[in-house]
Formats: C-alpha cells, sequence, structure tokens
C-alpha cells in the first residue's frame, strides 16, 4: 500500500493508506496529527443513500396528495387530487410503499364523504380500481367493501361540466388510466368509454378482487356485505328485447362481468347458488341468449355452477323454457356461427348445462323433450351432433395413424419433420375436441332416454341400425379416459357406467 505524509505538525509521521478501502473501516491517526483530518462516522454506502433517497420522496408525495383528499378542498381541487393518486398507483413501487405504510384506510377515512357525490365517486372508485389490478396489494377489510357496496350503488353516471376545465382534465385521465391498467376487463370499460362512472369501475374491481384470490370467505363476504345483491339485482335492468333503443354493446359487456363475477362466487359454493337462484340470477341467460359469444359463454358458465349437484338450481332453471331451448340452439347452430375459438367451449358448457338438468329433475327432461327447433327435437339434434362429432374423430384418428406409418417408413427422418409435428399436434386437438364432444352428446342421449320407452323408439330412428353400439364405444372410450387422468372425484363415472348399462340393455331388449 501506498504511503501518505502528514505535515504541518510538529510530529510528521506516515499512515499507511490504501486505495479503494471500504467505508466503515477505521483509519487510526495519531492525536498530534488529528487537527488535519476530519473524521466522519457511520458514512452510508451509495445505495443505501439512493434508498432512503426514493423512501422520503414516496413519503412526500403521500403526504402531498393525501393533503388533497381533505374534505375542507372544493371538489374539483379533491377531484385532481384523487385522479394524481390513481395515477400514482400505476407505479409498483407507490403501490407497495402504500401496502407497506397502510396507507389505504388513511385513504378511505378521507374519502369517506366521496360516494355521495357523482364525481368525488367515480374518482375515488378508479383508484380502487388500479389498486385492485396488483393482487398482492388490496387488504380486504369491512371498511373497503363498505366502501365499494356505497360507490357501487350510485347510479348517475359522472359528466363533468365542460365549462370546468378540472372535472373535464380529470375525466379524461380517468379514462386514460383505466384503458392502460385494465387487462381482463378493457373491452368493458372501452365499452363504457363514454360513460364511465362509479358503478363500472367498482363492478371491474370486485372482478378482480373475487378472481384473483379465490377464497372462500371472500366470497362468503361478498354476500354478507351486500355487494352479491346488487350484482344479482341488475338483471333485471338487463332486457335487450325491452329495449331496443339501449347500447346494445355496453349492456352485453356489463351483463358480461356481472355473470363472469357471479360464475367465480358461485363456483363450489352453495350458499351462492343458493343465493343466486333465489333472485333468479340464472335468466340472464335468456336476455342475451343470441347476442354475444362472450356474454352467453360467461351466462352458461354460471348456470352451470348453480346446477351442479344441486336440486333446487335444476328445478328453478329447469322451469325456464328460454335457458333450456338457448341451451339447446347452442348445440345446434348457434355454436357454428361464433368465432373458432369459442365453439368448442360453448357447445361443451350447453350439453354440460343440459345433463345437469334432465338427469336429476324429470320436469326439465320432460320440458326439454317437448321443445321444438325448427320442427326438429332435442334427441335429433343431439344424435345428428354425436354422429358428426364420431364420424369426425375417427376419420382425424385415421389420418394420424396414416401420418406415423408415412413416417416411420421414411429414411430421411429430417424432411419436413417439424411440418409434420405440426401437422399431428393440430389434428391430435381437434381428434380430442370431437370425442369429448361426442362423449357429452352420447352421455346426453342416454339421460334423455332413460326409463322412457318413446323417448328410445324416437332416438332408434336417428341411430344407424337402430342400434345403441356407436353411442356405447364413444362412452366407454370417455370413462377410461376419465379413470386414466383420474377424474373420478368428479362423480361422473358412476353415471356414464349406469348410461352404458342402460344402453347395453336397450339394444338387447
Amino acid at each position: 500500500p501506498m504511503t501518505r505524509t502528514l505535515s504541518g505538525t510538529s510530529n510528521d509521521s506516515s499512515i499507511p493508506y490504501s486505495y479503494g478501502h471500504k467505508a466503515g473501516h477505521k483509519v487510526k491517526v495519531k492525536k498530534g496529527s488529528k487537527e488535519d483530518y476530519t473524521v466522519i462516522k457511520h458514512v452510508r454506502e451509495s445505495h443505501q443513500c439512493l434508498e432512503q433517497g426514493e423512501d422520503e420522496q414516496l413519503a412526500d408525495d403521500i403526504e402531498y396528495l393525501l393533503d388533497g383528499l381533505n374534505s375542507s378542498y372544493p371538489k374539483n381541487l379533491r377531484c385532481s387530487s384523487i385522479t394524481a393518486l390513481a395515477d400514482r398507483c400505476t407505479e409498483s413501487p407507490f403501490r407497495m410503499y402504500i401496502r407497506a405504510h397502510e396507507i389505504i384506510p388513511k385513504i378511505i377515512e378521507l374519502l369517506a364523504d366521496s360516494p355521495s357525490d357523482d364525481q368525488l365517486a367515480t374518482c375515488t372508485a378508479v383508484v380502487f380500481f388500479v389498486l385492485s389490478e396488483d393482487r398482492l396489494i388490496m387488504d380486504l377489510d369491512d371498511d373497503l367493501l363498505d366502501m365499494l357496496l356505497k360507490l357501487l350503488q350510485r347510479s348517475n353516471h359522472y359528466h363533468p361540466d365542460a365549462k370546468d376545465c378540472i372535472l373535464e382534465n380529470s375525466y379524461q385521465k380517468i379514462s386514460d388510466i383505466c384503458l392502460q391498467t385494465s387487462s381482463s376487463c378493457k373491452e368493458y370499460l372501452k365499452a363504457r368509454l363514454g360513460s364511465l362512472d362509479a358503478k363500472a369501475l367498482v363492478l371491474a374491481c370486485i372482478f378482480n378482487l373475487v378472481c384473483s384470490r379465490n377464497a372462500v370467505w371472500l366470497k362468503d363476504k361478498v354476500r354478507t356485505v351486500g355487494i352479491l345483491d346488487v350484482i344479482c339485482d341488475l338483471d333485471h335492468k338487463y332486457d335487450l328485447e325491452m329495449n331496443p333503443k339501449a347500447n346494445k354493446i355496453l349492456i352485453l359487456r356489463e351483463v358480461e362481468l356481472c355473470c363472469r363475477i357471479l360464475e367465480t362466487v358461485t363456483f363450489l359454493n352453495k350458499e351462492n347458488q343458493d343465493y343466486v337462484i333465489g333472485w333468479k340470477g340464472y335468466t340472464l341467460v335468456g336476455n342475451v341468449s343470441n347476442e354475444d359469444a362472450d356474454c352467453l359463454l360467461a351466462s352458461l358458465r354460471l348456470l352451470l355452477n348453480i346446477t351442479h349437484e344441486n336440486e333446487i338450481g335444476c328445478k328453478q332453471v329447469g322451469r325456464d323454457k328460454t335457458a333450456i331451448k338457448a341451451a339447446i340452439e347452442c348445440i345446434d347452430k348457434i355454436h357454428e356461427k361464433v368465432d373458432a375459438k369459442h365453439r368448442f367451449d360453448l357447445v361443451i358448457l350447453a350439453l354440460g348445462l343440459l345433463i345437469n338438468l334432465v338427469e336429476s329433475d324429470k320436469e326439465s327432461r320432460s320440458t326439454a323433450l317437448k321443445l321444438r327447433i325448427e320442427s326438429r327435437g332435442l334427441i335429433q339434434i343431439v344424435i345428428e351432433l354425436f354422429l358428426h362429432r364420431e364420424k369426425t374423430a375417427e376419420e382425424t384418428s385415421e389420418k394420424i395413424t396414416s401420418t406415423i406409418d408415412d413416417n416411420e417408413k421414411t429414411d430421411d427422418l429430417d424432411v419436413s419433420l417439424n411440418s409434420e409435428i405440426q401437422a399431428l399436434h393440430a389434428q391430435a386437438g381437434s381428434h380430442f375436441e370431437n370425442s369429448v364432444v361426442a362423449s357429452y352428446a352420447a352421455l346426453l342421449t342416454g339421460f334423455l332416454i332413460m326409463d322412457d320407452n318413446d323417448a328410445i323408439s324416437d332416438a332408434r330412428n336417428y341411430l344407424p341400425n337402430r342400434q345403441c353400439d356407436k353411442l356405447i364405444a364413444m362412452l366407454e372410450k370417455f370413462l377410461s379416459f376419465l379413470k386414466l387422468v383420474n377424474a373420478s372425484y368428479l362423480n361422473s363415472t358412476k353415471s356414464i357406467e349406469s348410461i352404458i348399462e342402460t344402453l347395453k340393455a336397450i339394444d338387447s331388449s
């Protein structure tokens, strides 16, 4: 190490000095030489100084923004401050600071009066919506849920006065923030862009919360605090036939979002299922059955939840001919008119709903058998669907087998190997989808004709050689598949085995 010479003292001496020595190391200086040095204790590393500066800046920003929320300030200034807070909440470090220092309860306290005013309610709702996009930030408690409920009950839209530039700018900022942050609710918020209000933003917030935290306690809490009441009550306001001049896109997106919330909170939750049934939330499907694929899928998922191993749900939905007819139309024609990405889900959900209804409720089975779609009954529609999908699956299986055999005979294994693999992958996916649809159709056919001689006779008219052998073969394959993937917990294997025995008895009679 280099030596540094000290001068200007009566006791000149040399002190070892090493370049690049770490901060915090002690440097000993002789007593007579100390007047030439300034000793600084507890020196921090540069990154520590940077972190402290960032924390202090965040603390100052929070203090400034929270001060602007005070109810003593004019409304336009408070709206501007709330919007600025929402904008800062789009930054991850800011959100983490809010959570670490428990700022959300302070925000709720300062904005307790916001539900009483449309503009303040909308600005407040956007703060909670932005925070809900980050599943790690918001701690759910009674105060927050109570605030969300009050905001959800606001019915007026936020239309800022054109003369008030501050409110107008706040509204524009809210629109920009929503489009930048939202992923799961973007289509809904786009439809509401011209009429964003507290209700719309809180609906999106609740959707984010229930979907990101699939906890039983939250599902129960949404029901007990009254949020589920408001969402269920919305179905009475959405009837496109009664409201021909209504904005269909806006209504469909909102119905879809409500159904997705209800679908999530009713999944494997008997109490919420019964609650929705009591509000007749299932009637949503009747009003939008032919309007929109996304909305229809959400409605069918909700109906599937409330009829799954729920006798009361099956009876209530079974009484509504509109819902049953909508499901039949989905497996008949509608699924062929929607985008390819929705077809499989649509037909499987419709078949699953009909299976739930006719399996456990004789009245629903009778209603379904009496319905006609263009002079064709349900048995004819389902068997035609089965035969088409079963044939397509068989043809696809033969193509896959042929492709594999041809590749085994080829000496040059590298020739278009990637394209062959991709083709096989696509064919395997198609084969699986057609096989599953055919299996569901066969299962539904079995339930429809069980213990009903007239239905059995009707079904024989559409089956090849008036025999059920194709139905039996497909169900046996499906049963083997369920056992292979250990899906016996679904309680469906016993039903399938029972239907197979019934079909075999029909063929032997």
